[in-house]
Formats: C-alpha cells, sequence, structure tokens
C-alpha cells in the first residue's frame, strides 16, 4: 500500500466477470483453465508455472481444493506432476501413480545428494557431536574424491552406502564405529537403489 485513499466522492459499481479476469489474469500463449468466476473461464499461463509459485489464503478458503484442480488440469496437458503428499490427499486424483520411498521409489544416492543423506541420519538416528562433526567434514571430502575416481575411470558417476563403508572417515575407532553404525541403518532400510560393486 502506498499511502493513497480515495475521497469520499466515489462511484462503487459491479463490474462484470469478464472485466474483472481481464484485469486479474494477464493474456498467455500457453493458457491452463482450471476454473471459473460467475461463469466466465479464469486461465493461468502455463510457461509461468513453470517458476516458483504459491497458493496463499486463509483455512478453509479452498488452497487445496484449487491446487487439485491445478494439477488435474496440468496433468490433463500432458505436464508430468510430482506432488509431495504429506496428508495423502492427492492418492484418489484419477491415474494418480502413488510412489513410496523404500517400496516402489527407490532414488540412487549419487541422485539424491550427500546433503540429503546427512540430513537423513540427523533425523532417523543423530550422531554424537563429535563424530557428527567428522561425518560433516569428510562427507563432502569423500563425494567428490569418489566423483573423481568415476570421472578417471571414464564411468558415470555412482555412489553407495558400500563406499562410504569403506571409507577412511578418521576421527578414532569411536567416531568410525558411530559413523559406520549409522550407515548401515540406513542401508538396512532399502531406501537406495544399489549399483554393481566395483573392484575398488
Amino acid at each position: 500500500w502506498d499511502g493513497w485513499i480515495p475521497t469520499r466522492n466515489v462511484a462503487i459499481d459491479v463490474i462484470q466477470p469478464t472485466e474483472l479476469v481481464d484485469n486479474v489474469v494477464r493474456e498467455t500463449n500457453f493458457p491452463v483453465s482450471f476454473c471459473a468466476y460467475n461463469g466466465t473461464g479464469i486461465a493461468l499461463d502455463g510457461e509461468s508455472l513453470n517458476m516458483v509459485n504459491v497458493i496463499t489464503g486463509v483455512k478453509g478458503s479452498g488452497k487445496s481444493h484449487t491446487a487439485k484442480h491445478l494439477v488435474l488440469q496440468l496433468a490433463h496437458s500432458h505436464i508430468p506432476v510430482i506432488v509431495f503428499d504429506v496428508n495423502g490427499e492427492y492418492v484418489e486424483i484419477p491415474h494418480a501413480q502413488v510412489m513410496r520411498w523404500g517400496d516402489n521409489f527407490r532414488p540412487a544416492l549419487n541422485e539424491v545428494g550427500h546433503i540429503m543423506l546427512q540430513q537423513m541420519i540427523r533425523d532417523i538416528r543423530p550422531l554424537p557431536d563429535n563424530s557428527e562433526a567428522v561425518f560433516a567434514h569428510q562427507l563432502p571430502k569423500i563425494w567428490s574424491d569418489r566423483q573423481t575416481f568415476c570421472e578417471r575411470n571414464s564411468r558415470p558417476f555412482t555412489i553407495d552406502i558400500a563406499d562410504l563403508q569403506r571409507a577412511n572417515w578418521g576421527g578414532g575407532n569411536y567416531v568410525e564405529e558411530a559413523i559406520k553404525s549409522r550407515l548401515d541403518t540406513i542401508e538396512g532400510m532399502g531406501l537406495f537403489h544399489t549399483h554393481a560393486k566395483d573392484t575398488r
């Protein structure tokens, strides 16, 4: 708000839905139509949805309902949509493929990155402070060394929990055992696709 206040001498008129929509939604070369206002269709600019988008509103104002319609319309336009559905609200949407990590969805460790692995260990089985400091310091280096090894051998970058278990973490036996026991826990959960073992 820039501080401007209208005078008392104003006229308040009802405007047509088409005029309201024309003033709110810009023209689009790739329209994504998924709702209407008083019978007038509303189409968002599909290309703009390729950026960061936020649906805001007070509780009960229809945010989830709007999001579901938007997801359905994007899917109808053959645009792949991935929903991180914490509350299980999207599982009944037609043609939805429900993916569960460790079940029908198992990415490779190199696909999720070492920051994800570090956060998982913090959440699932946190390390003692000293071991956590060593793990946080050494993990990027071990990861980078593995990338260099793969490049020198003209092969795509892969890294598994087994590669990390064989690594030298330093910090003494207590720290090594603490780190490797957490890696054992993650491996036992079967969350990551494992590549064929190499001879390294």
